[in-house]
């Protein structure tokens, strides 16, 4: 439903590294046979008259970080959320970024 990638980011000893993460995240019926996704978004778009609510993503990055010849690959999983949209155009797509 979604990705990114971010290069070159470098890591320096002993020190805390922030970063900007680019994503996108587009919606496909094909990855959603049962409309689970396409239901939720639309009721916390209020469609159907309901009210309106934040869209909550679960991410999950993994980093390939190379040390030497050893590549070590941490995963970062947490969740952010957002406002739904007043409209969504391009094609359903979404597209910020998150900082971790």
């Amino acid at each position: 439903m979604g990705g990114g990638e971010a290069n070159d980011i470098t890591f320096k000893s002993g020190e805390v590294t922030e970063f900007t993460f680019p994503f996108s995240l587009r919606y496909r019926s094909s990855d959603d046979p049962g409309n689970q996704v396409f239901i939720d978004l639309g009721t916390k778009c209020g469609l159907g008259g309901g009210p309106r609510s934040d869209i909550t993503v679960k991410y999950r990055i993994t980093l390939g970080i190379r040390f030497l010849l050893v590549v070590i690959s941490p995963v970062i999983e947490n969740s952010f959320r957002f406002a739904c949209p007043s409209s969504i155009t391009g094609g359903g797509i979404l597209t910020g970024t998150t900082g971790s």
